[in-house]
């Protein structure tokens, strides 16, 4: 069990470190459009809230 959490914690870091080496490059080149990844960051919210609605309503039918 030690083992699986290490590896899934040091799959986290390495995923953050390649975020801010992402934003970091992006910056760099001069080509980070806040405004863009704000209205990307919101549409995947909304979507993910359209299919919590989508899969109560689904789930109450009557098959």
């Amino acid at each position: 069990m030690y083992f699986f959490v290490a590896f899934f914690n040091l799959l986290k870091i390495f995923a953050y470190v390649v975020l801010v080496a992402g934003f970091l490059f992006l910056h760099r080149q001069g080509i980070l459009h806040i405004f863009g990844y704000l209205c990307g960051i919101s549409s995947l919210l909304i979507c993910i809230f359209i299919f919590i609605v989508y899969v109560r309503y689904e789930s109450k039918k009557n098959y």
